[in-house]
Order: structure tokens, then C-alpha cells, then sequence
């Protein structure tokens, strides 16, 4: 079997390499925080608040998406942009960005 080899890093951000880590302690002790929070009330409640929330926004988002693909229209015009006549800026942007670097 292959040495795996894995950098830790401890409170000081002090990196060390170990070689032989046993993982078993580790996950155990992951999946009893991962239990505890299941039996929680508020964290029960905060999870079905949360689902609930999400539903209503998919629901929403639906509505908003519908109404806005009903309502598509032409594009009308600016009456100050049609009055002003078209000018070349690509000098002054081109050279202006330049400038400032």
C-alpha cells in the first residue's frame, strides 16, 4: 500500500508533513457532530425554514420569468441619442486607457 503523505497545519499556521495518519478517530467524530446537529430543534426548524424559503423563491423566479417573456417589445428610441450626431471616440478611449497606465 502507498504512504500517503499530507501537509497539516496546526493554530500558528505551521505546516508539517505526516505520512501515517489513521482517519478512523477523525470521521468518527465527524459523523457524532453531524448526528448532534440532526437532533437539534433549531437546527430541524432552520432547515425547514430554509427549504420553504427556496420553494417560494423557485416559485417566484418562475412567475418573474413569465411575466418578463410576456411583456418583450420592440426597443424605442432616445430622442436625445438620435439628435446628437455620431462621433469617431476610438482615439480617446484607445489612447486615454493607455494614458493612465
Amino acid at each position: 500500500m502507498q504512504n500517503i503523505k499530507i501537509w497539516l497545519i496546526d493554530e500558528k499556521f505551521n505546516y508539517t508533513e505526516k505520512s501515517d495518519i489513521n482517519f478512523a478517530p477523525v470521521l468518527g467524530m465527524l459523523f457524532k457532530r453531524h448526528k448532534e446537529c440532526w437532533l437539534k430543534k433549531g437546527f430541524l426548524a432552520s432547515l425547514v425554514i430554509g427549504i420553504f424559503f427556496i420553494l417560494i423563491s423557485f416559485v417566484a423566479n418562475s412567475y418573474a420569468q413569465n411575466f418578463a417573456a410576456s411583456h418583450v417589445n420592440n426597443s424605442e428610441s432616445d430622442i436625445l441619442l438620435d439628435n446628437i450626431p455620431a462621433m469617431d471616440v476610438h482615439l480617446i478611449y484607445s489612447e486615454g486607457a493607455l494614458l493612465f497606465i
